[in-house]
This record gives structure tokens, sequence and C-alpha cells, in this order.
């Protein structure tokens, strides 16, 4: 079993993490598409956008459910992060699946949510 020292330094470690993937993928999502609109990325065909996005929406998964499910149910007992969390994958998926249009935004939006949820994480967890 781990020190608790290092269980709280990987805990911390998850939150960063997940924060950052998270942002990564908003910014992937709202970037990507005004760069090939500009030219900058002159086609869309060899970038398979589904699975990028699948990908993201996988390794953001995982690092939250690590993290945040573990801080819930060993530290803090808030589920507001799980909360914020599980609205931002809610709201990625339809943008992903393209339900209610605006694919860019709503992608862009969940990634952010999900970003915000670590951080408040991270918060609570370190009050």
């Amino acid at each position: 079993m781990l020190h608790l020292g290092m269980e709280e330094k990987y805990r911390t470690k998850a939150d960063i993490i997940g924060m950052a993937v998270a942002l990564l993928c908003a910014l992937h999502c709202s970037i990507l598409p005004i760069a090939i609109t500009f030219g900058v990325i002159s086609s869309s065909s060899n970038l398979d956008h589904t699975f990028v996005e699948v990908l993201f929406l996988l390794v953001s998964f995982s690092i939250a459910f690590i993290s945040l499910w573990y801080s819930y149910k060993k530290k803090h007992n808030n589920s507001k992060p799980l909360l914020i969390a599980s609205l931002g994958f809610f709201i990625f998926l339809l943008g992903l699946a393209n339900f209610v249009g605006g694919h860019i935004i709503m992608t862009t939006a969940g990634g952010l949510l999900i970003a915000l949820s670590h951080f408040i994480n991270w918060r609570i967890s370190h009050k």
C-alpha cells in the first residue's frame, strides 16, 4: 500500500493531468476548425477528428474517474466536482454526436467543464 503522502501526491497529479488533458481537448475542439478555415491546415481529410475526440474522451474519463471518484470517497465527500464533470461529459458527448448542432461550441464547453471539475476537486482537496 502507498504511504499516505505519496497517495496524496498522486491524486494531486491526477487532477493536474486531468485539467491539462481537458484543456487540450477544449483547445483542439475550438482551434482546429479555425486553423482549417484559415488554411493553416490545408485539408481535414487526413485528420480523423472522431478518433482524436474519442481518444481525448477516453483519457479524460479515465483520469476523471480515478481522481474525482477517489477524492469524493476518501477525502472530501463533496459531489460538486463529480456533477460538473458529468455535465461536461454529457455536453461533450452531445456535441460529439452532433444531436443539437454546435459541435465546436459543445465539445469545447464540455472540455472546459471537465477541466473546471478537476480544478474544483483540487481546491476542495487542498483546503
